[in-house]
């Protein structure tokens, strides 16, 4: 992860003045996450463009004063900048920055290959030109110049493949897949999340529609009741929107299931009323 000095910025602006970012090419960087703190109201756009030069892409965000503000955004574009156009009053603090992420991707056989059913038929690919570095039992590592990588002669028990160069990778298990559940009223009455198997969670998306707080569970497991304990547990506030993008997804290796009930105890079975709690999960099986 690194700091994007081009667009950051501690200087308070003026009223109706604006912060400029500079251009900067963010090709390499998979992840881009924006915060600002300051004291009065203002808008945050950030502009994307294929040649530096002509901006043809905007996401436009409100920012209160008062309230930090923080926003993930996708690399839409080779180039990035980031303006901060202040309201009409003086700001007398600012905090604007922006970070970069791109982490390796890591794939532990022990765990992530129970994805799959039949070992033997597996591969996995690597997206993107590079190495892959692989520890297997019989020596410390073994870099693999190929985009594919065959993972049949590996130890499911102990090996792991880490890719080690920089730059947006992405690992699959061929046979594995992707899927998505899109509900617009979650209630006590459990809803499982793919089959009967393993489950990454990708990405989460909930909406708290009701006029108090809102709790969501999640377990590893299909079909849960409230006799059982959650795997883990999300507080969504009134009025409020919980995203969460998975850098590292969330691995329920049993199955996974969710419900939403008004109360945080692990054994609550109080539902929500209809259309208190939206959520959007994708997930990998």
């Amino acid at each position: 992860m690194a700091i994007s000095t081009k667009n950051s910025t501690s200087t308070p602006l003026n009223a109706a003045a604006m912060f400029t970012g500079q251009v900067e090419d963010v090709l390499e960087w998979s992840s881009i996450f924006i915060s600002c703190a300051t004291d009065q109201n203002g808008t945050l756009a950030v502009k994307y463009s294929s040649n530096g030069s002509n901006f043809d892409f905007t996401d436009s965000y409100t920012i209160t004063g008062g309230e930090p503000f923080f926003q993930s955004v996708e690399v839409k574009a080779k180039y990035l900048k980031v303006v901060l156009t202040n309201g009409a009053t003086n700001q007398t603090f600012l905090r604007l920055q922006t970070l970069l992420k791109n982490e390796p991707t890591n794939v532990n056989i022990d765990n992530d290959l129970s994805l799959t059913t039949n070992y033997a038929t597996s591969s996995m690919s690597c997206h993107q030109t590079g190495a892959w570095a692989v520890s297997v039992s019989s020596a410390p590592s073994t870099v693999v110049t190929a985009n594919d990588l065959d993972i049949r002669n590996l130890n499911t028990g102990t090996d792991s493949v880490t890719c080690m160069q920089g730059g947006g990778w992405t690992a699959f298990l061929e046979n594995s897949s992707t899927g998505m559940v899109n509900l617009l009223s979650l209630t006590n009455t459990a809803v499982n999340i793919g089959g009967n198997m393993t489950t990454l969670l990708i990405s989460i998306y909930i909406m708290n529609n009701a006029i108090a707080k809102r709790y969501v569970k999640f377990y590893n497991k299909q079909d849960a009741t409230s006799a059982d304990t959650p795997d883990a547990t999300y507080c969504i506030p009134t009025g409020s929107v919980l995203t969460i993008p998975m850098a590292y997804p969330i691995a329920f290796t049993t199955a996974c299931s969710m419900r939403a009930t008004v109360n945080a105890a692990a054994n609550d079975n109080t539902a929500p009323s209809a259309d208190d709690v939206a959520v959007m999960i994708s997930y990998y099986q």
